[in-house]
């Protein structure tokens, strides 16, 4: 099972949202927890949809910031115990795992005011019995190793986190990958802060001793996402299917692209008798031909880029020095544009026409379109005995 958990900060910002939905369709989580949405609870349903899950349980921000969400597939059955603007508890079960309990937490940001947050989750550590996983936000550090730059973090927050901590009796899950998640984002006093965690007790190392907590880079957001994944996992056999010709049609991606209107222009340009039907019948073959040849090469490996581009971002992330993250913010911004291309690119061939540019390559999408090329192909014959 996978638990994806995010502090958005804020997913009304288009590129924030085309983001979420890369992930979503990368990493396939069954269960995904998102701080700071910055949304109204009934405005969760349409993201939802779009990010391919089948229900979820959200808090309304508070004026003009804050919100929870967490939403979760078919595989899943939630019951959701309480929550308020800094948590949701909730009972989790699925077919191949027994139910467990998980608490999306978000640690109060005004430091003012952070006592409360470690009070409330003294409050939740003791609330129900069993096998128990808290993540989220805590907008606090363990330690002074867990920042980079700035100035000395108080000590006395430091230990106020651990106390509770070790009130709760429970443990850091540890992570794979960069060692913080939150940067300021600010090229002349950077800092690096490890804010964001998962914490698991003594129910839950032991039912889940294979727990890996994965850093994922940060694209949109001041924050890293976190992966948890654990438990049985399941692989899917798929049929193999023959590959077949695809009659032209022009691609809605490709208008975005300068090439585009080069390809044009050289096949428009070319000698040819002035006045024929056939010259101008001709032109238009070859401009498609053309344009397919030059639309395979440049489009059919926006996945690829996409895949190449997130590994460099990835090998970034371990460096904390200006330079680098000035060529990750340049790197972030090619790959929003790659993957604005790429939703184009599904959007047209599902044939989905009252959705607005700005809907990311969800399954819905890759859905519409697989089902117009197998839904006349007979995969398998089944006999009077029921074998195939």
């Amino acid at each position: 099972m996978k638990l994806l958990v995010w502090n958005v900060q804020g997913i009304g910002n288009p590129w924030t949202s085309n983001s979420l939905l890369s992930l979503v369709k990368i990493h396939d989580p069954d269960i995904l927890f998102l701080i700071e949405t910055k949304m109204d609870s009934r405005n969760v349903l349409f993201l939802r949809n779009k990010l391919g899950f089948c229900d979820d349980f959200s808090v309304s921000r508070v004026g003009l910031s804050g919100g929870l969400s967490l939403m979760w597939k078919a595989n899943c059955v939630v019951n959701v115990c309480s929550s308020s603007s800094f948590f949701i508890d909730a009972w989790i079960s699925s077919t191949d795992i027994l139910p467990w309990r998980f608490s999306g937490f978000y640690g109060n940001p005004d430091s003012n005011h952070r006592g409360h947050s470690w009070e409330l989750l003294r409050r939740l550590c003791f609330a129900h019995f069993g096998a128990w996983l808290c993540a989220g936000d805590f907008n606090e550090i363990l330690n002074g190793n867990e920042k980079l730059g700035g100035g000395v973090k108080s000590q006395r927050a430091i230990d106020e986190f651990r106390n509770a901590v070790d009130d709760c009796l429970i443990c850091d899950l540890g992570f794979v990958g960069d060692p913080f998640t939150w940067c300021n984002n600010r090229p002349n006093d950077l800092i690096y802060e490890r804010l964001d965690r998962g914490f698991g007790n003594i129910d839950w190392v032991n039912r889940f001793p294979n727990t890996t907590v994965e850093h994922l880079e940060a694209v949109c957001s001041d924050h890293r996402p976190l992966l948890f994944s654990f438990g049985l996992s399941q692989g899917i056999v798929r049929c193999g299917r023959k590959k077949r010709f695809n009659r032209f049609h022009f691609e809605e991606a490709w208008s975005n692209d300068p090439g585009c209107g080069e390809v044009i222009s050289s096949c428009w340009e070319a000698p040819s008798v002035l006045g024929s039907a056939a010259s101008l019948r001709d032109k238009l073959d070859w401009c498609g031909l053309k344009l397919q040849r030059w639309g395979r090469y440049n489009f059919k490996k926006l996945g690829s880029d996409i895949k190449l581009l997130r590994q460099k971002l990835s090998s970034l992330s371990s460096s904390h020095s200006v330079q680098d993250w000035e060529e990750s913010n340049r790197l972030q911004k090619i790959l929003v544009g790659l993957m604005h291309k790429e939703e184009l690119y599904w959007k047209q061939r599902s044939r989905v026409n009252w959705l607005k540019d700005g809907d990311k390559n969800t399954k819905f999408f890759h859905r519409k379109a697989s089902n117009r090329r197998f839904k006349n192909e007979i995969l398998g014959v089944c006999d009077k005995n029921g074998c195939w």
